[in-house]
């Protein structure tokens, strides 16, 4: 579950080019926490 949140959120962010809040708002999640994933994954 977390793997595919974490590829959901990547997408939003590199592809469909949002900004951490929306995602935040899209989401639900603090937009510290899939910084980290971010941050992690590149």
């Amino acid at each position: 579950m977390a793997m595919e949140m974490a590829r959901k959120i990547r997408r939003m962010r590199l592809c469909d080019q949002m900004s951490l809040h929306a995602i935040a708002r899209q989401t639900g999640l603090s937009p510290h926490t899939f910084r980290r994933w971010l941050e992690g994954a590149g």
